[in-house]
């Protein structure tokens, strides 16, 4: 799927080597992922700003402008009386805030489109303060809230928003409830008077992380492999590298790098065929997605679910699972 960068703590001492580390990130998150490359970051003073590209190729070296009207093409809509007009064309490009290289903190995003290869659903998605990239998929985003695209990961943004998660961590496990899917991200935001990263894993994301010597912080990454690449370009040592505990949401200080707050939370399958069934049972009766079986009643549920997909199907009318006769698909 789409690949995520995230690292927070650079200091004026270090935003040279950030910067020399983000160009050389770019092309290596891209080679795959090459249906949209975007940013979001703060700077020292609070300012939260980003930018977008439709084309990878072009990120952090052409910033293409708005199409726009020629002297030729107003003489030939004059000549028609104002009958002919310009068609607008798709943006390949766009910012957002005010774009600085004082930076503190960066989240990075190169798209595999799972939904339209259109600009609107380019990383990040912003709304207010807040400012949010994703890597996964959300199978249920029909039935959630989006604004500005048809992508499947702005649901998340406005999950995270309308649950107040920037005030408590904690509130993380509304999201979880609503999401039906898989995710890793990285976020932005302001929590009273501070400026935070949020870094949530779910329980099959990928995630990692390193120790970039030259950076003096933790790099969040996908794939730890782009971490080291970069690296290595830019004559980098990764000392340390680390698993991110599934089902994790870290508070870091965007300033300082430092962590502000931990929790965990519990997450709903990706699809109703990509779990144990042993573990989860749809519900009901809250709404949620699918909540967990107790141990006391694993054991009559194992048998239910227990089969191929194929073999399987959910009766409309008493929303259980029942087996197909024959054991094939019908």
């Amino acid at each position: 799927m789409c690949k995520i960068v995230s690292f927070a703590g650079i200091t004026p001492e270090t935003q040279k080597n950030a910067w020399k580390f983000i160009l050389a990130l770019a092309p290596i998150m891209s080679k795959v992922d090459d249906d949209g490359f975007g940013y979001a970051a703060f700077d020292r003073s609070g300012n939260l700003f980003g930018e977008r590209w439709l084309n990878n190729k072009q990120a952090f070296k052409n910033r293409p402008q708005p199409n726009q009207v020629t002297e030729f093409d107003n003489q030939i809509i004059n000549e028609f009386n104002d009958l002919l007009s310009v068609p607008n064309k798709e943006p390949k490009y766009n910012n957002f805030g005010e774009l600085s290289d004082n930076i503190c903190a960066i989240t990075l995003h190169a798209r595999m489109a799972t939904s339209g290869k259109e600009f609107v659903n380019t990383h990040p998605f912003v709304e207010g303060r807040t400012s949010l990239i994703h890597n996964g998929v959300i199978s249920n985003h029909h039935r959630l809230s989006k604004k500005h695209s048809s992508c499947d990961s702005e649901v998340i943004l406005h999950e995270y928003i309308k649950s107040d998660v920037h005030s408590d961590i904690n509130n993380f496990q509304k999201v979880a409830g609503a999401l039906e899917g898989y995710y890793a991200l990285g976020i932005l935001t302001q929590a009273e008077d501070q400026l935070v990263m949020d870094i949530v894993k779910d329980g099959r994301a990928s995630l990692s992380a390193a120790y970039v010597k030259e950076l003096q912080t933790i790099v969040f990454a996908t794939s730890l492999s782009h971490i080291f690449e970069a690296a290595k370009k830019c004559k980098f040592k990764v000392t340390s590298h680390y698993n991110v505990k599934e089902n994790s949401i870290f508070r870091i200080n965007a300033l300082t790098g430092k962590v502000i707050q931990t929790a965990s939370f519990v997450s709903v399958p990706a699809t109703k065929y990509g779990s144990s069934y042993s573990d989860w049972e749809e519900s009901r009766y809250t709404g949620n997605g699918f909540v967990k079986v107790s141990e006391s009643t694993k054991a009559t549920h194992t048998s239910q679910f227990s089969g191929r997909h194929a073999d399987w199907v959910k009766d409309k009318h008493s929303n259980v699972w029942r087996k197909i006769n024959g054991g094939g698909k019908k």
